[in-house]
């Protein structure tokens, strides 16, 4: 395993900094989880570190060459680990009797769907390391240039925490952006809704159009009107100046009238 090269594609960056490492376990300690699961291990240096919980852990690999050296070096058992993709995983087979935490040092071309994986699952609590800007859109306020389709999808679903920032010299190879460490953590009496985020999409589609014209080729422009009428908003709204809860009302008016109910 000296000749490994980390995989560009698979967007490969390992923590090397042991502060962060520390600082991660002992926010995952606090989190008192009854068990683990780690999306992509690595060479295992966050692994050891989380083991020394000794908790039930689980790790999804999906690179083989880092799941051998995971096994060669008995850093995890075969029992201990998955190798796959992490996206294609139903999260609620691993641990069925309890419920885990999620966590991991996440590339950024899965953090999106890899979180929507998570809030598809039983799971409660999501720690993940991923670029700062990602991270800046999952929390931007209203109205904000990176309040996002999908920033305001996991703000009504989460509870959003930016824990601490980490300098691109933590990791190796260095990547260009620096990166953040993040704690998701589902709204209690809140149901996932999967049809939201795509009605999200739509409303978003065009950030400088009028929300009535995003959504018109799903709905009929006078029906849009009423309903934003009906709760008290202006016809000339944009989706960007609506807060998380105002445009899930308005996709639970409108749902009725989409296609099967959906958008």
């Amino acid at each position: 395993m000296n000749s490994f090269y980390p995989s560009r594609k698979l967007g490969q960056n390992f923590t090397v900094d042991q502060s962060v490492i520390a600082k991660t376990c002992r926010l995952i300690k606090s989190l008192n989880p009854t068990a683990l699961i780690e999306v992509g291990p690595g060479k295992g240096a966050l692994t050891k570190a989380l083991l020394k919980l000794q908790l039930p852990y689980h790790g999804i690999e999906l690179d083989k060459r880092l799941a051998e050296y995971l096994l060669v070096n008995e850093i995890l058992t075969e029992e201990q680990l998955t190798i796959g993709d992490a996206l294609k995983q139903n999260l609620d087979q691993y641990f069925p009797d309890t419920i885990p935490l999620l966590c991991g040092n996440i590339p950024y071309s899965i953090s999106s769907p890899l979180i929507a994986n998570f809030l598809a699952s039983k799971l409660q609590q999501f720690v993940l390391v991923c670029q700062w800007e990602f991270g800046q859109r999952l929390v931007a306020p209203v109205n904000s240039p990176n309040y996002s389709a999908f920033g305001v999808f996991c703000q009504y679903h989460l509870q959003i925490k930016s824990v601490f920032k980490i300098d691109k010299v933590a990791f190796k190879p260095k990547p260009q952006v620096d990166s953040v460490l993040m704690l998701l953590k589902k709204k209690p009496q809140v149901a996932y809704e999967a049809h939201f985020g795509r009605f999200l999409k739509q409303c978003f589609h065009q950030r400088r159009k009028l929300l009535v014209n995003n959504l018109k080729q799903l709905l009929p422009p006078t029906l849009l009107t009423n309903v934003l009428q009906q709760q008290d908003l202006a016809a000339t709204v944009r989706a960007q100046e609506l807060t998380p809860t105002q445009l899930f009302r308005l996709y639970l008016s409108l749902k009725p009238h989409l296609s099967d109910g959906k958008d």
